[in-house]
Formats: structure tokens, sequence, C-alpha cells
């Protein structure tokens, strides 16, 4: 089970993630396929520093 920290930690990035594209769910579900595309092996479970930095980078590059 995991603990509290973890948990937290997964609502903070994915509330992130929301907010940068607006809280808007068309947006959000079209930047989690471009972001599954373009990381088909990622797996971000232990690294949340990393998962964050993806984010934004793939963010980055739809605001362009």
């Amino acid at each position: 089970m995991m603990n509290d920290e973890a948990i937290n930690q997964i609502r903070e990035v994915r509330h992130i993630i929301s907010e940068e594209h607006g809280h808007d769910p068309q947006r959000l579900v079209s930047y989690y396929i471009k972001l599954q595309k373009q990381y088909p092996q990622a797996q971000f479970q232990d690294n949340y520093s990393e998962a964050v930095q993806a984010s934004r980078k793939l963010a980055a590059k739809d605001s362009k």
C-alpha cells in the first residue's frame, strides 16, 4: 500500500499538469496521449522530479 507521501506527490503532479493545461479535460487527455507516444517505455513511478520535468517539457512544446 502506498504511503501518504507518495499519494500526495502523485496528486501534486496531477494538479500541476492539469493547471498547465487550464484544467481543460480535452486538453489534458490530448496531453496524456502525446506524452504516452513520446515516452512509450517510460516509467516515472519512482522519480517525481523526472515526471514533472517531462510534463513541463511537453507542455512547452505544445504552447509553441
